[in-house]
């Protein structure tokens, strides 16, 4: 992985505050990668590895919250009992209808920094 210093140095800025981050852009331009970048950088900086969930909805496990009751189910049993900051990492989220309700709720109701990455369509003229 090529460390974008530049990128994360930018989304630092929004780190533990309370807005959603979302990365899109074109197939295959490194948002996946610049999740795992990062959670690396919350780690260097002692966020633990408990304290971080990752959901990738285009995989075969990703496949079994594609509802939002399931979503929803997931989320909350992981985040019962937390006190510290957690950190959501949700990836293809758009594959769930309905998520954005549930990620609002989530960003609302508990301590959390939330980051998404969604898929952007290329357009051609």
């Amino acid at each position: 992985m090529i460390k974008r210093e530049r990128y994360l140095s930018k989304i630092r800025f929004f780190q533990n505050k309370p807005i959603i981050k979302v990365l899109s852009g074109i197939r295959r331009c490194g948002k996946s990668v610049l999740l795992e970048l990062i959670q690396e950088d919350l780690k260097n900086q002692g966020v633990l590895d408990e304290h971080m969930l990752t959901l990738s909805f285009e995989t075969v496990k990703g496949m079994k919250y594609a509802n939002t009751d399931d979503l929803k189910d997931h989320l909350l049993k992981w985040l019962k009992n937390k006190k510290e900051k957690c950190y959501l990492f949700l990836d293809e989220i758009q594959e769930v209808a309905g998520w954005e309700k549930i990620v609002n709720a989530v960003q609302i109701d508990y301590n959390t920094d939330i980051y998404y990455r969604i898929k952007r369509k290329a357009t051609f003229r």
